[in-house]
């Protein structure tokens, strides 16, 4: 066991500048791997900390509870911005696609009322 968090490790540690990913490691991982956990680097580390404060007091379901919410309003947040930006750009584009489309059936009949 020991061997394998000790490749693990080396294995992050020649990663770390590619990987966004931080390895917390108990005082127990080398017996049982139970305090063994990973969480995202691109947030905050503040969700890390609280992990362990979690396993340390026994509060684990609250803490993944309260992650899982921030992370929840994060990803409305970041939708909603998506949403406003793509919402318009489509329409301007579906516009010009129904205007060529118009006009590529109207011109032809113009044309051939114009010669009556």
């Amino acid at each position: 066991m020991k061997r394998i968090l000790f490749l693990m490790a080396a294995f992050a540690y020649i990663q770390m500048g590619m990987a966004c990913t931080n390895f917390l490691v108990g005082k127990g991982a080398s017996t049982d791997g139970s305090v063994f956990i990973t969480y995202n680097a691109d947030s905050y580390g503040m969700y890390g900390r609280l992990i362990k404060l979690g396993y340390q007091t026994g509060g684990m379901d609250t803490i993944f509870r309260d992650i899982a919410n921030a992370y929840d309003q994060e990803t409305s947040e970041a939708l909603s911005h998506a949403i406003s930006i793509i919402e318009p750009t489509l329409v301007i584009i579906l516009s010009i696609i129904t205007g060529i489309i118009l006009l590529s059936v109207m011109l032809p009949l113009l044309g051939i009322m114009g010669s009556l």
